[in-house]
């Protein structure tokens, strides 16, 4: 026991002072994360939303995940219990992905990648395994390699062709257009200019600016919100009531009381304020851009821009900065 207490202390001491260290900084135990994603909904509404999201997972992993079972029912009794805890650690990770209701990636396994390469490690060992239990009625060398590579390419042929350069030319269209609105905004406002955004990513980390995030991800007072169910396409898609990290907003909140200077968006899914910003906010285009200003903000170069009525547009003498 005291040795025991001596391996784990250590782990124990930097958890405890990470807590601490949170506690201190945030004001809050847990992170604003559990929050958004866990705060307000029940396990059971959860863990029924995770097993929807996970329905398109078992026809890629149903072959490996019964080659890793194989690889632990199979392996020495000697030496199953390292098997059996790289089977848990998979096990693990595909429970907790049910456990918080999915991921707002469905299909990309983001919160189950890390155990994927495990998985393989078993599954190998259990076409190996099996193999040799049957060489004995002639089975060729090669079999364990042939059932690996099956396994291999029944997880791979949901996903043919999306290393290719068009198979995803919408995501990185988006991608590239929230870098170029980051340009456009470092070029319009000011270093204390704030910016609401949907998606919280490249646009406020390449324009240095202050983000107010519509979803709640760095905005505790969204996060401790209830969720909206049923609203999401993508979510009745998979047969599932919500989309996780996505479900929690009130842009009545977001924009009229904490007024961005720049909103990236003004409706997300059934919350629509675009009757109210009309009195608020101008449209800047500058295509294929296109951002909304607060009307007088002290923090937009006003300067370089024409406006009318309702929108703005780079001033001709001073075109866009890309």
């Amino acid at each position: 026991v005291v040795v025991l207490g001596a391996l784990l202390a250590p782990f124990a001491a930097a958890i405890v002072l990470h807590l601490l260290w949170r506690r201190g900084y945030y004001g809050t135990w847990l992170p604003n994360t559990y929050a958004l994603k866990i705060a307000g909904v029940s396990t059971a509404e959860r863990i029924v939303d995770g097993l929807a999201y996970l329905r398109s997972f078992v026809p890629e992993a149903w072959a490996a995940g019964l080659l890793a079972a194989a690889g632990v029912v199979l392996s020495p009794r000697e030496a199953r219990r390292p098997y059996a805890l790289l089977g848990m650690i998979v096990g693990a990770l595909v429970a907790g992905y049910a456990w918080a209701g999915g991921d707002f990636l469905p299909r990309m396994w983001r919160f189950i990648v890390p155990a994927l390469p495990l998985l393989w490690v078993l599954a190998f060992e259990g076409a190996r395994l099996g193999a040799a239990r049957l060489r004995a009625e002639g089975s060729s060398g090669l079999a364990p390699v042939a059932a690996f590579a099956v396994a291999l390419a029944i997880a791979s042929l949901p996903h043919r062709g999306a290393w290719l350069p068009g198979e995803d030319q919408a995501r990185r269209q988006q991608t590239r257009q929230d870098v170029m609105a980051a340009v456009l905004l470092r070029a319009v406002t000011r270093d204390d200019a704030s910016v609401g955004v949907l998606r919280a990513g490249h646009l406020p980390y390449y324009a240095d600016r202050q983000a107010i995030d519509f979803l709640g991800k760095m905005d505790p007072k969204v996060a401790a919100l209830p969720p909206h169910r049923d609203v999401a396409p993508i979510a009745r898609n998979h047969g599932a009531r919500m989309w996780p990290g996505h479900a929690k907003y009130d842009l009545a909140y977001s924009l009229r009381e904490r007024r961005p200077d720049v909103a990236q968006q003004l409706a997300w899914l059934e919350d629509d304020q675009r009757a109210w910003a009309r009195d608020h906010y101008l449209m800047l285009s500058a295509p294929p851009v296109v951002l909304y200003l607060a009307r007088g903000s002290a923090a937009v170069d006003w300067q370089r821009l024409r406006c009318d009525e309702a929108t703005c547009r780079l001033r001709a003498d001073r075109p866009a900065p890309w």
